[in-house]
């Protein structure tokens, strides 16, 4: 029984010891996002004149977001705890991301129009399918898919391979074909549904099924 006790005993100050130890690495991570939120609160304002020093021809807003983006990489800081280190980390963020707005802002300029051209090729025989976001929301989603691939592959919209108005129309051509299928899988649907209920409902009412071939009149309600 004694040696039991001794055992307990014993366990606690290690115990103890890892508790304040944790306490300590939560107080210290606290303390150092404080301190990073301290210097980002001091550069902001050279980081946003850095970003339009790099990139002139921004989008208006884009330095918002780039300065957004730099608030949402702060916890991968593993740098120095010095404003001088952590200058030089926040200015390549800001300088290597308006570098990519500035290229993205460089497309939208020269391909909009291939990319309306392969919006319409597409769409132009299913406009009962759009509504006035259609045009507006797919832009959006390719412009998003652009972006992104400039994150992950800087040299995709290069010269090498081809011309990047190409590449940026293919894109744009199979996102809208992408919309069409999903819109006409969705009538088909409502569609479908709507026949199975009115089966059922003459089923009820003891009345014969429609005669094979026979169309069924849908509601305009019922169209998308």
């Amino acid at each position: 029984m004694k040696s039991k006790e001794i055992e307990t005993q014993a366990q606690w100050p290690v115990q103890g010891t890892e508790a304040v130890s944790a306490i300590n690495n939560l107080s210290a991570d606290a303390d150092r996002t404080a301190t990073i939120d301290t210097f980002l609160f001091a550069i902001s304002g050279d980081l946003r004149s850095l970003i339009y020093e790099n990139a002139p021809s921004l989008l208006s807003g884009d330095d918002d977001r780039i300065l957004r983006q730099l608030d949402e990489a702060l916890p991968s800081y593993e740098g120095n705890l010095t404003l001088e280190d952590f200058t030089l980390w926040a200015s390549d963020f800001v300088k290597e991301r308006a570098s990519r707005a500035a290229r993205l802002a460089e497309l939208m300029a020269s391909c909009q129009r291939q990319v309306y051209e392969a919006f319409w090729r597409i769409l132009r025989s299913c406009t009962d399918l759009m509504d006035d976001e259609t045009i507006p929301s797919l832009n959006n989603e390719l412009w998003s898919l652009v972006y992104e691939n400039l994150v992950t592959n800087p040299e995709m919209y290069g010269t090498d391979t081809a011309q990047p108005s190409t590449l940026i129309f293919k894109q744009a051509f199979w996102i809208a074909r992408t919309f069409k299928t999903n819109r006409l899988r969705e009538l088909h649907r409502k569609r479908r549904n709507l026949k199975v209920a009115r089966m059922y409902k003459r089923r009820e009412r003891g009345l014969p099924p429609l005669e094979k071939g026979r169309r069924i009149h849908f509601p305009a309600e019922t169209a998308i």
